[in-house]
């Protein structure tokens, strides 16, 4: 991935790397922190949280400004599974973050 990024030209400095962590927050709050959350209040079942977890991974992964790719897929269900198990939308950001920094970094 970070091969690819650096053939497109890209690469992050403080400004980018600001950006990069907003995003991250908005869609973390977004679709961990609405989306995700919502569906899991609605039940407590395991298989309810793990329905959420796929609704919020489907919508992020739809939702992202990138092309399709197994690395974007496999961080949004990461961060979906953290936030599944946990309870909590902080994992999934440090998680998303931790991603962002090896692939860009």
């Amino acid at each position: 991935l970070r091969l690819a990024l650096g053939r497109a030209g890209l690469s992050l400095d403080g400004l980018g790397w600001a950006a990069t962590i907003g995003v991250v927050t908005a869609e973390e709050i977004g679709f961990r922190g609405v989306i995700q959350r919502a569906l899991e209040e609605r039940t407590s079942s395991a298989r309810g949280r793990f329905a959420a977890w796929g609704v919020a991974t489907l919508a992020a992964t739809a939702a992202a400004m990138a092309p399709m790719s197994a690395a974007l897929v496999a961080t949004q269900a990461g961060a979906g599974a953290l936030r599944a198990v946990t309870g909590r939308t902080w994992p999934a950001w440090i998680a998303r973050v931790g991603f962002a920094v090896l692939a860009l970094g």
